[in-house]
């Protein structure tokens, strides 16, 4: 029926109300804060200790080996460029290998552009974040805070959820 909404919370679809009178954890959303006050717990913590030493970094070819292997299993891709490419393909415009060809190249390219700017970024990012203990400091509270404010929203829904408010 269009414009008929069900609220899964009344309903009893797949056993949720035997599930929480047999566990004693209570509903998930409560699991879910539980595991958020922890994050948010240890996330701040953390914030005050002393930074650890990064690990070194492999080297260049092997990152370059993962990536293709990555790219080259990657079944999504295969599946993209046979369900969408053939859609901007026509017969009359030159044979259509050279025109599919021409489509993956022009993927490539604009992936290649795309992938290498969000790398520069993240690794001058990521070289700011080290060279300052304070910019560190404030991005590790800032988690430990968006984790607590999650905890609170979780366990408020749960509290709202048992009590039937």
């Amino acid at each position: 029926m269009p414009g008929r909404t069900v609220d899964l919370r009344e309903t009893d679809v797949i056993g949720l109300d035997q599930k929480w009178s047999r566990d004693l954890r209570g509903p998930p959303a409560a699991e879910g804060g539980d595991a958020c006050a922890l994050l948010a717990v240890r996330t701040l913590r953390s914030a005050t200790a002393p930074p650890a030493a990064a690990p070194a970094p492999p080297p260049d070819r092997e990152i370059l080996r993962r990536a293709v292997t990555t790219n080259l299993l990657n079944p999504k891709i295969i599946l993209f460029f046979a369900a969408f490419l053939p859609r901007f393909t026509d017969p009359a415009h030159g044979p259509l290998w050279a025109q599919l060809l021409t489509l993956g190249l022009l993927f490539l390219l604009v992936g290649l552009v795309w992938d290498s700017t969000i790398g520069l970024c993240a690794g001058r990012l990521g070289r700011s974040l080290t060279q300052g203990r304070r910019t560190g400091v404030a991005v590790t509270v800032g988690a430990g805070a968006t984790f607590a404010a999650l905890a609170v929203l979780l366990l408020k829904d749960a509290v709202r959820g048992v009590s039937g408010l």
